[in-house]
């Protein structure tokens, strides 16, 4: 993906990723934060609920089959975390579901109203660019800035 004849399309963007598996993790990272996103990488809900106690995300990415919790309950939960400590509304945290189902039903644990809680759901293996172009959107549908064709 070349980013170097563009402005940074994620520049200033805070993102939290949560996934258990560290080649994931690394390449994803890699492509945010050569977008210009600023990114904290964790494997497990408990790691990323404990990252929101010193890094307030502007955008969840999180596979939906975590170890110790699925990707629903675990953006529930940083949601409320959030809240309680008062860094932020909490419903203003857009999210992106990572799964390696490509239907989001097939999911476990996850039902309308589960999915419905993540603004976008990219099925693995899915395309960098779709994956910084998700992010670009909900960051700026977040801001408030259109997207200009």
């Amino acid at each position: 993906m070349e980013l170097s004849n563009q402005a940074l399309p994620l520049e200033g963007v805070r993102l939290l990723l949560v996934d258990d598996q560290v080649d994931i993790t690394k390449i994803v990272t890699w492509i945010l934060e050569d977008a210009g996103a600023e990114v904290v990488a964790v494997h497990s809900a408990e790691e990323a609920l404990r990252a929101v106690e010193g890094f307030l995300p502007d955008i969840l990415i999180s596979d939906i089959c975590l170890p110790d919790m699925n990707g629903h309950l675990l953006l529930q939960h940083l949601r409320e975390r959030i809240g309680t400590l008062q860094l932020g509304p909490t419903q203003d945290i857009p999210a992106i579901a990572l799964s390696g189902y490509s239907n989001p039903s097939l999911d476990n644990g996850s039902s309308q109203g589960a999915v419905a809680s993540f603004q976008k759901y990219l099925a693995k293996p899915f395309e960098l660019e779709e994956l910084v172009r998700s992010v670009a959107e909900l960051s700026q549908a977040q801001s408030g800035v259109q997207l200009v064709s």
